[in-house]
């Protein structure tokens, strides 16, 4: 069924969600074991970002849309796999479930933003090394 959304308790919710603001808790007295994203380039390159057609239902290729991003099964294989939750499971009875996997493009947003200040820093230093 079109715009219907499946919530955590199997209930399905059916209508058009707009979000002009998707925030995600980011306060800092939440947060432990913090550490400095070192090496993000090499760690961007490992990413494949690619365009598809996206279908709503798993393995069904009908009702689809253009869209952009990355496959997570292969994110599952870099060294970033914690910004990869989902995925199928065996449920109470032993019967598989296929579920989707989901990416944490905000986790990954962090990377981009560190490989950039790597590439900045060493603009600066190349600059500053011909001068």
């Amino acid at each position: 069924m079109e715009n219907t959304l499946t919530d955590c308790c199997d209930r399905c919710i059916v209508g058009k969600l707009i979000a002009n603001n998707l925030g995600e808790t980011s306060d800092d007295r939440l947060k432990f074991n913090e550490t400095p994203i070192i090496n993000a380039s090499q760690i961007i390159k490992q990413l494949n970002p690619v365009v598809y057609d996206k279908s709503k239902v798993l393995n069904v290729e009908e009702d689809t849309f253009k869209e952009a991003g990355l496959i997570a099964q292969e994110v599952l294989n870099t060294d970033i796999s914690f910004c990869v939750t989902g995925g199928d499971y065996t449920d109470f009875f032993g019967n598989k479930i296929e579920h989707p996997y989901d990416v944490n493009y905000n986790s990954i947003l962090a990377y981009l933003i560190s490989g950039f200040q790597e590439q900045q820093k060493l603009i600066e230093e190349l600059i500053a090394h011909i001068k």
